[in-house]
């Protein structure tokens, strides 16, 4: 309040200022000069001249001074004049985690997760849906110079503390010496027996859209830490396990594995039975039941494993992670606890899903996405959150992938209507919305470096069409034959099927 009222004295000096300046105050001043006959004679019609005169210039800066006041309220308030009530006010509006920290600029205390670059947010502001295409246009201009500069200015976020991390306990508990653990928004286990450091595990809790500690973010476990992940999935009522890594990659183990391959293992207090496989082209869904000795309780936790991300890069095109996203997103129980997701650090892809999954949220109700700010919160509740550039800009393709094409998955039992849908032109169009969406589809150009091997000029004539060639990614390759150039050409790809 304090704060308030040195606000409003300004606007209280600038009204006395104007009164005392005003040219009636010196013609009042002039005409009380000469001698005290001449003031008794003119005083009479000098009130009723000035008098209503002083009504309407007093009116006048009243109802000035009232709209500049409306207008400073209405108007946002710059870096450190964010004030308690208004803040307050907004805090209660707003039920997204991201928005509350835009709005609470205010250093954290021991509880607070979030301290956001106040500058640097308010120069991002969510982006509309209908302007993204332009958006990302814009910022992939000059081989994406200011892709570049946004990624770079983005908050790394490392003001936190990380004590238990680097308790001589819990060091060889995490994976990677520089991916460690916040304090203020680490998973807390349940301790076992007093013994230091049983409540460590090297994860953090990540808030989603409209929804705190929505997720939790977390390495691909240890030896040394299975026992830990299945604890914490038990103890968070955990109904859903995202996993974003094989368990090896270029020969070098991302992650151990923490399940059995059939029939039941038990880790630590923790019975893990294997229900069910199901092995799909780019993911593997398993059903485990889990059982805690002592308790009756059983329950069911789903792991959804994608595997065609790679190591070291990104998808080169968004379409399976969001049909994967849409599969763990039908799955996953409304009321269900936080749902686990690692990948080897906890930190990139991890990141990435995240982001992607809160923004699909914030698309169906506000229409915008918020990328900017959603990156800079949840690296300051866990360190690195989307590793590099490329996976920055992934997130944006997935979303306007997810903006332009929708849902194209149909229920089989549904499949004849909306056929019959299809074939309707839209509301305002000449075309069927069949047609519409096959124009869609061939807009979509590949990029010339996408194409190596068949752009070689030992294998150009192969190409029966110019314009129809393999990627370099997906090609066929054929066994070389020593001393011929281009001899594991052909012009064929590997297409994935459903499983």
């Amino acid at each position: 309040m304090a704060e308030l009222k040195e606000q409003h004295l300004p606007a209280a000096n600038e009204k006395q200022r104007m009164f005392s300046a005003s040219p009636y105050s010196e013609l009042v001043t002039v005409a009380g000069g000469g001698n005290g006959v001449g003031r008794s004679m003119e005083q009479p019609e000098m009130l009723w001249v000035m008098g209503p005169v002083l009504a309407v210039v007093l009116i006048v800066i009243i109802v000035i001074a009232i709209l500049l006041f409306k207008r400073k309220r209405a108007s946002p308030l710059p870096k450190d004049e964010h004030l308690g009530g208004v803040k307050d006010s907004l805090l209660a509006n707003s039920s997204d985690p991201v928005e509350m920290r835009r709005i609470n600029y205010q250093t954290p205390g021991p509880s607070s997760a979030c301290r956001p670059n106040t500058p640097r947010m308010r120069e991002h502001p969510p982006i509309p849906v209908c302007d993204l295409a332009d958006h990302i246009e814009r910022l992939k201009a000059n081989d994406g110079l200011r892709f570049s500069q946004e990624y770079e200015s983005i908050d790394p976020g490392q003001q936190f503390t990380w004590e238990n991390s680097n308790m001589e306990v819990n060091k060889p508990k995490n994976r990677y010496a520089n991916v460690i653990a916040y304090d203020h928004s680490r998973v807390v286990l349940t301790s076992v027996d007093a013994v230091p450091g049983s409540d460590y595990i090297n994860a953090n809790y990540i808030d989603g859209y409209r929804k705190q500690n929505a997720y939790i973010a977390t390495q691909g476990p240890l030896p040394e830490t299975l026992t830990d992940f299945w604890r914490m999935v038990w103890e968070q009522r955990t109904c859903t396990v995202v996993m974003m890594t094989r368990l090896e990659e270029k020969s070098r183990v991302k992650c151990d594995q923490y399940w059995p391959a059939r029939g039941t293992e038990t880790y630590g207090m923790i019975q893990v039975t294997m229900l069910d496989t199901v092995e799909l082209a780019t993911y593997s869904v398993r059903t485990f039941a889990l059982y805690k000795n002592g308790s009756s309780e059983k329950r069911e936790i789903r792991q959804f494993q994608f595997m065609a991300w790679p190591d070291h890069g990104v998808p080169e095109y968004p379409t399976p992670i969001l049909a994967f996203l849409r599969r763990v997103k039908a799955c996953n129980p409304p009321d269900a606890g936080p749902m686990v997701v690692h990948c080897s650090a906890g930190v990139g892809r991890t990141g990435c899903l995240i982001v992607i999954d809160a923004m699909l949220e914030r698309m169906k109700h506000e229409k915008s996405v918020d990328i900017y700010g959603h990156v800079t919160c949840m690296r300051a509740q866990r360190n690195y959150m989307v590793q590099t550039e490329d996976q920055y800009v992934f997130i944006h393709e997935a979303l306007l992938e997810a903006a332009t094409c929708g849902n194209t998955e149909v229920p089989a039992r549904n499949l004849y209507a909306h056929i019959q849908k299809l074939g309707q032109p839209p509301p305002g169009d000449t075309v069927s919305a069949m047609e519409l969406e096959f124009k869609r589809l061939a807009n979509s150009k590949a990029h010339t470096s996408r194409f190596i091997s068949a752009n070689l000029p030992c294998n150009k004539f192969k190409n029966r069409l110019v314009n129809i060639m393999p990627f370099e990614s997906s090609r066929v390759c054929l066994q070389p034959i020593r001393g011929v150039e281009g001899s594991d050409y052909i012009n064929a790809s590997c297409i994935d099927g459903y499983r």
